[in-house]
Order: structure tokens, then sequence, then C-alpha cells
């Protein structure tokens, strides 16, 4: 949550509920979250009944998931590169074309940390 937000109160109920185990669980076993965040969630029964059907990709994840790390390259045009990265996918899913959506986006990357 940003230190500067106005609503500390709603953001850390959105944060309680987007992390918690219920909602995480929700999205992996009836939705299509396939990366899920909990071990519990990775470890349960049906979501691993719904993996299945992926070739490889249990064995894949139970493989590598313990030896994964999320390391970020220092970059000053962090919040601001993955927040129109954000941004675009949401075109996407919105309909607009993928290729010229991501072309934009190189574009706009490219002038921010060029």
């Amino acid at each position: 949550m940003n230190a500067k937000s106005k609503k500390k109160s709603a953001s850390w109920l959105f944060l309680q509920w987007a992390t918690g185990k219920e909602h995480l669980r929700k999205s992996a076993i009836t939705h299509n979250h396939i990366d899920p965040v909990r071990k519990s969630v990775a470890d349960d029964a049906a979501y691993k009944d719904k993996m299945r059907h992926l070739p490889g990709f249990l064995e894949t994840f139970e493989t590598v998931v313990d030896q994964t790390k999320i390391q970020f390259t220092p970059q000053a045009q962090f919040f601001d590169a993955t927040t129109s990265w954000a941004a675009a996918l949401q075109e996407i899913y919105g309909g607009q074309g993928a290729k010229s959506v991501l072309d934009g986006l190189a574009d706009d990357l490219a002038d921010k940390v060029g």
C-alpha cells in the first residue's frame, strides 16, 4: 500500500481480500489463475486436479517453485514501466489488437528507459 494513500483502511481491506487464502484458492480452482502465490493453494488437491490436463505443468512447477526468486534489475523507471505494461495488457484484454498495443508499449518504454 502506498504510504500516501488517503484511504488506508479500504486499501488494507482490499489487500487482505486479494491476497487471502479463500480468494486465491477460488481464483486458482474456479478461474484461470494458474500461478498460485500460496503454498496451501499450490498443494490443494482441487488445484492439482484442474492443472493435470497441462502436460508437464505440475511436475515443472513443483521442481522449480522452491528455487524461484523474483529479482528486479534496478531501474529508475521501473514503476512507470510496469504501469504502462499493465495498462497495455488491459487494452489487449479489452479487445484491442495485441501487436499494435505492444508496438506502442515498446516505443513508450524505449523513451522511458532507453
